[in-house]
């Protein structure tokens, strides 16, 4: 059965395809065959996952003309049109806080799937509204569904578990959890790597 949601390269038919030839709207190869390509044929290929910025032609696109859906210019360009035009740039890649429209939004009302607030501003509301504010970037601890997890088990590579729940699960299971954010020692005992966490230098 094939794939058809994760297409493959047509050259090496090994990597995602990013790339088409110029007036071409399907990826069809991967950045390293479309490099080859381009030496080939001398013809430039199109990232079709990151466009490029439509004045400029060298920077991946973030901004775009209010109520349209598609970036169309890059971060100096589109301070550019906003002065020549008179008109408010939207970086749609990274979307702003609806409320103080500065920084980049985080938190949700419960029940919604998009960012639409700040950490600051979700605090106001939350006390304005007496309602809780979710923050959906930020993962959450798989058992108490709570605190942000930055444990797992050995040999995963994600957090799963925050400090408490870690605990726990290491003693239910007799396992360790590994901290994926604490530095270990770089110290290697007898070909065996240190597993003490790192501490801070000390004069």
């Amino acid at each position: 059965m094939i794939n058809t949601n994760n297409k493959k390269c047509i050259k090496c038919n090994e990597k995602q395809p990013n790339f088409c030839k110029e007036n071409e709207t399907k990826a069809t190869y991967c950045r390293s065959c479309a490099d080859i390509i381009s030496i080939e044929e001398n013809i430039e290929m199109i990232n079709t996952k990151n466009k490029k910025c439509i004045i400029c032609n060298k920077t991946q696109a973030s901004f775009c003309k209010e109520d349209e859906t598609e970036p169309t210019h890059c971060s100096p360009c589109a301070q550019i049109v906003s002065k020549e035009e008179n008109i408010e740039m939207v970086n749609i890649r990274s979307p702003k806080c609806i409320l103080c429209k500065e920084i980049q939004t985080n938190f949700c009302k419960e029940g919604e799937t998009k960012p639409t607030h700040c950490c600051s501003c979700a605090n106001i509301i939350s006390i304005e509204e007496n309602i809780e504010m979710v923050n959906i970037r930020a993962r959450k601890c798989i058992l108490c569904k709570e605190t942000q997890p930055n444990f797992c088990k050995e040999g995963e590579t994600k957090p799963t578990y925050c400090s408490p729940c870690a605990q726990i699960i290491s003693v239910e299971e007799n396992i360790e959890m590994i901290c994926l954010y604490a530095k270990k020692c770089k110290n290697i005992i007898d070909g065996i790597q240190c597993k003490t966490m790192a501490e801070k230098k000390t004069i």
